[in-house]
């Protein structure tokens, strides 16, 4: 399904249980094709061994995978903005 029209044309993605994944074209040069191989490996590693080489998510610890020119496990992030919504759910 078309996710949404760009300059360099549509971006194609799937929802999944939950989970929006998307076929877009992220631009050029190395950082994203980086990035895009970071996302690949953590996915085939899931499919092939159940283990996307990160740990799992919990609310305890909340350690996130963030996919980025320096990719890595990030504890709590956004932690200020979540505390700000304690008490208005």
């Amino acid at each position: 399904m078309v996710i949404a029209e760009t300059q360099s044309g549509p971006i194609q993605g799937c929802e999944k249980d939950n989970v929006l994944l998307l076929a877009a074209f992220i631009g050029e040069g190395s950082s994203p094709r980086h990035v895009a191989d970071a996302v690949h490996g953590s996915w085939t590693r899931f499919i092939r061994d159940g283990d996307p080489g990160y740990p799992p998510y919990s609310t305890a610890r909340r350690e996130t995978m963030v996919f980025d020119d320096t990719s890595g496990v990030v504890q709590a992030p956004d932690a200020e903005e979540r505390a700000a919504w304690n008490g208005l759910r």
